[in-house]
Formats: C-alpha cells, structure tokens, sequence
C-alpha cells in the first residue's frame, strides 16, 4: 500500500504503535522523480506482498513557505538531518528520502525530535564531489560504511571514490548515480518493505 498522506497524518502516526515507512518526497526534484515514476512502478510490479504500509509526504508547500525555518524545522525533527538523528539522518536533509518507523505510543513530535522511533533510513542520489588534481571523489555519500548497514551488510563506504565526470552536476557537485543507487534501494525495500 502506497499513498501521500499530510504532516498531520504522519503526525497522528508517530503516536501510535505500527510500524511504516515513509517517503519525503518533493514533486520537481529529479532525484524523486527517478524515484517515483522509475524504480517503484518496476518494483512494486513484482509479485510480492507489503510488510509494512509505505507512505509518502510531499515537501513542496513547506519548501514554498516565507518562513524558510519551517523546512529546516521539519528536517531536524523529523531526522532527515543528522543534526538530531546521528545515527541515520545526513547532512542537513535531503529527498528522496525513505525512513522505516516504529513508533511506541509516545508523542516525539511534542518533544522535538522523531530520532528514537526512526528504525532506518535510506537517502536516493544525494552524493556530493570534490576535485581533486583534475579528477572527481566522493566528499559526501549516504553511503559512507556506517549507515544502511542493517540492509546492506558490512560495505566499504563511497567517501574517497573516484567518479567519472558525466555524472557531476557542475552547478553543485552532485553527483548521479541511478543504477548504485536503485541497488541499493531495492536491498532497503527487499529488507523492510517486502513480507
């Protein structure tokens, strides 16, 4: 089961007692796009059944928003960021964004920070580049060897990586990597998200 629920949806979630996970999701990004209309269509095609419901919250009106501390308010406390949620979070938040929840009746909304129910995460494309003698290495990487472990085992980490330079985004030194990436994806879905 998919489907986009509000933030006070998610709200009244988090003081229950079911687990779920979540998709922070923005309608523009591209990363989210590649996301929604390419790997979930293909995965979810395949003849399996959900363990837990997966639910998806669309970012855009809080990005929009005049108070630019809203966004910022919603990726520390709902633990996309690291700044509260040291164990998964990255960064200062980033969407594509799944995150599984287990909530145990207490309302972490209240005090500030969702971190202690946040079970796992998984951040889509948001790698980051530097230059380094003319070639490119991962600076930044969900993917550093400490996180996702539960799912993808023990892993030598991408930070230090050489990349190719076709898939730097010049404008910000992001980095693309869909196919890395949807692997990845696809072990966080096979270990969470299918019964």
């Amino acid at each position: 089961m998919i489907k986009y629920i509000s933030l006070r949806k998610l709200n009244r979630l988090l003081r229950g007692h079911k687990p779920f996970i979540v998709m922070w999701t923005l309608k523009p990004c591209p990363d989210c796009i590649a996301v929604r209309e390419r790997f979930l269509p293909a995965y979810i095609a395949q003849d399996f059944k959900a363990k837990l419901p997966l639910y998806f919250i669309e970012t855009l009106k809080y990005r929009k928003m005049k108070d630019k501390t809203k966004w910022e308010n919603i990726k520390r406390i709902y633990g996309l960021s690291d700044e509260l949620n040291k164990k998964s979070g990255y960064g200062t938040g980033f969407v594509p964004a799944f995150q599984v929840m287990t909530p145990n009746g207490t309302n972490y909304i209240k005090t500030g920070d969702v971190s202690p129910i946040i079970t796992d995460m998984f951040v889509f494309q948001n790698e980051f580049v530097r230059e380094e003698n003319g070639t490119f290495v991962i600076d930044a990487s969900y993917f550093n060897g400490k996180r996702a472990t539960t799912y993808l085992g023990k892993y030598t980490g991408e930070i230090g990586k050489v990349i190719a330079s076709d898939v730097v985004n010049p404008r910000n030194n992001s980095v693309r990597r869909y196919d890395e990436n949807a692997a990845h994806l696809a072990k966080f879905l096979d270990y969470y998200y299918k019964a």
